[in-house]
């Protein structure tokens, strides 16, 4: 009955204050570390004794952009980043910032339901958040036979500052992910576990 009596004014609440802010609200840089599993053998020995191996790959940033390259046909100069947008869509940028090429196809995020606790002024949208947030990040890279999908909680910690006399206003938004993932590796079963970071931030002009 506590709990029924808590999350009522918390439903309640959520619904008076539909303007609340959305989480992932920056460009940011992806930072990947995971590893997935499979199953290399199985076989039943001479006793009828059924023996197991599964070896685990890891998956970083640095092996998505090789994996990306082979997809796109682009070699990717030393540097380069994955950008994920807040809509999802990603893409490579060169050592400068400079666009090389939208990657979605084979690489999106999605970020769904989102709790808000912080602060967040309706007028001047001046924010100082953490947001919690339902994550997904979908991997599809047909020519390597690979298949995943990395999902977990993501806490974002976000700040907006106030309006400047120039009206501009700086945002920054540090996203982690403890993921969990299911996929195929050539038609094969993988599993895995790592980590996300989406650590961004911009100044945007004030409509």
């Amino acid at each position: 009955m506590k709990t029924r009596s808590l999350l009522c004014p918390l439903f309640l609440a959520a619904s008076l204050f539909s303007s609340l802010p959305a989480g992932a609200t920056v460009p940011a840089p992806l930072n990947l570390k995971f590893t997935y599993y499979a199953q290399v053998s199985e076989v039943v020995d001479a006793n009828d004794v059924l023996h197991g191996e599964v070896q685990g790959a890891r998956l970083d940033t640095k092996a998505l952009l090789k994996l990306l390259s082979i997809e796109t046909g682009i070699i990717f100069e030393k540097g380069s980043k994955i950008i994920v947008d807040p809509d999802g869509d990603c893409f490579v940028v060169d050592k400068h910032g400079n666009f090389v090429v939208d990657v979605s196809d084979f690489l999106f995020a999605e970020f769904g339901d989102s709790l808000f606790d912080g602060f967040f002024n309706l007028e001047t949208e001046h924010e100082k958040s953490n947001i919690f947030i339902a994550f997904t990040l979908f991997l599809e890279l047909p020519d390597a036979g690979l298949q995943l999908e990395m999902v977990g909680m993501a806490k974002e910690k976000f700040s907006a500052s106030k309006p400047s006399k120039n009206d501009t206003q700086k945002l920054k938004g540090n996203i982690n992910v403890d993921v969990s993932g299911t996929g195929a590796l050539d038609e094969e079963l993988i599993l895995g576990e790592g980590t996300i970071k989406l650590n961004g931030k911009e100044t945007v002009e004030i409509d």
